[in-house]
């Protein structure tokens, strides 16, 4: 019987520490038994929850090179693993762009420019 128990038939404490812990041990309950020579009672059930360790954010596949004409815009996108949520910024020239903060970028087009020149020269 004692065999059978294994590292539960040492847990005679107050308190009881598991071993290292996976997330296959989610879910797992843990009572006590308490006795005297009076009697014995068993607690309630303790439910342990085992969540995975972060993990550090690794980029899986990088922005690829593009090659655009003039006024045409480029998109670049990454792929990255790791605990979510994943944040992203992105950077030209190491410098960052505003608002860019998703896993792929657009720049954008000469279109744009030229309106954001004219609205300029119109005093707006």
């Amino acid at each position: 019987m004692a065999e059978e128990l294994g590292e539960h038939r040492r847990a005679t404490a107050a308190s009881y520490t598991t071993p290292v812990t996976t997330t296959a041990d989610s879910g797992a309950t843990f009572r006590v038994v308490v006795s005297n020579t009076a009697g014995t009672i068993t607690s309630s059930a303790a439910t342990l929850t085992v969540t995975a360790a972060a993990v550090a954010p690794t980029i899986t596949a990088p922005p690829a090179n593009q090659t655009v004409t003039s006024g045409q815009t480029a998109s670049f996108t990454v792929l990255a693993a790791g605990t979510a949520p994943l944040s992203y910024q992105w950077q030209k020239n190491s410098v960052n762009i505003a608002g860019a903060t998703a896993a792929s970028y657009t720049t954008p087009s000469d279109h744009n420019r030229r309106q954001r020149r004219q609205l300029r020269s119109c005093g707006e």
